[in-house]
């Protein structure tokens, strides 16, 4: 069987309200087979920040990282939606199935529009950087929603530097509340494992309307150490920092990654 691409109700996957961000996402198996369904953003979105939610007859799936992959049996539906910016352009593969056997393919590519209250969006900004190996930012709301900043994680830098550490390694740059004590690895492939939780967990809050919370925080890592350098301390001046954040959506309850730049210099990572 050959593959049926479109995007209308009666194609044999069939994709409705994808292009209004207002009504649910549904996609229907139109075929008389069962379906495996891959959905996939990463070759056009930073898929850190994805998140999907597939609520179909056998399954309720929230806070999927992404592909997300869910089966529907012939004529059932599900809602599809999906957390990261205001647009997220996917690849879906489905897969039709009579018992083990698979007796056609389809692919398709599609944008969504998403709702405005599932965009999560923060900015970053160097405030200032030394020789003493201390890096003063900005990390701004820039979203729809209110989040709280659970944990926080280096990628990488344009220094030699191999962690942050300096009897606490992250603080508010403005009252000294510290977030992290221990160590931050400056690791490319940031996980829970080398994140590190910030406690207090600070909120931001998506717009200046009276409530208690900020749009914005200035912290300060301290210090950026290379061990096999002397001295240890590196100089953050004109160098850049990219770091992840994991955030926690409060319209929604969902907890989702953030990369950031601090963008001091270049940022030609």
């Amino acid at each position: 069987m050959g593959a049926e691409v479109a995007s209308d109700s009666n194609a044999l996957l069939g994709m409705e309200g994808l292009s209004d961000s207002t009504v649910d996402n549904v996609f229907t198996n139109n075929s008389p087979y069962a379906m495996d369904i891959t959905l996939d953003a990463a070759p056009y979105e930073d898929e850190r920040k994805i998140r999907w939610d597939i609520n179909d007859p056998v399954t309720d799936s929230d806070n999927d990282n992404n592909p997300v992959t869910f089966s529907l049996s012939a004529g059932a539906s599900a809602d599809v939606a999906v957390k990261g910016d205001d647009k997220v352009t996917f690849d879906g593969t489905a897969l039709l199935k009579d018992g083990e056997a698979t007796v056609g393919r389809i692919e398709v590519t599609r944008t969504i529009n998403v709702p405005v209250i599932n965009n999560l969006e923060l900015s970053g900004s160097v405030s200032s950087a030394g020789n003493s190996g201390k890096l003063t930012f900005t990390l701004e709301n820039t979203g729809d929603v209110d989040v709280e900043l659970r944990k926080i994680g280096i990628i990488e830098t344009t220094t030699t530097a191999e962690y942050v550490s300096g009897g606490g390694s992250l603080f508010n740059a403005n009252d000294g509340t510290e977030y992290v004590t221990d160590w931050i690895p400056i690791d490319n492939n940031t996980s829970d494992s080398t994140q590190r939780e910030m406690t207090p967990k600070p909120v931001l809050d998506h717009q200046s309307d009276g409530d208690t919370d900020p749009m914005s925080i200035t912290f300060e890592f301290n210090k950026f150490r290379d061990p096999d350098s002397r001295p240890a301390n590196v100089d953050m001046r004109g160098e850049d920092v990219k770091i992840e954040l994991t955030v926690k959506n409060l319209e929604d309850g969902s907890i989702v990654g953030a990369p950031v730049d601090l963008c001091n210099g270049r940022c030609n990572f």
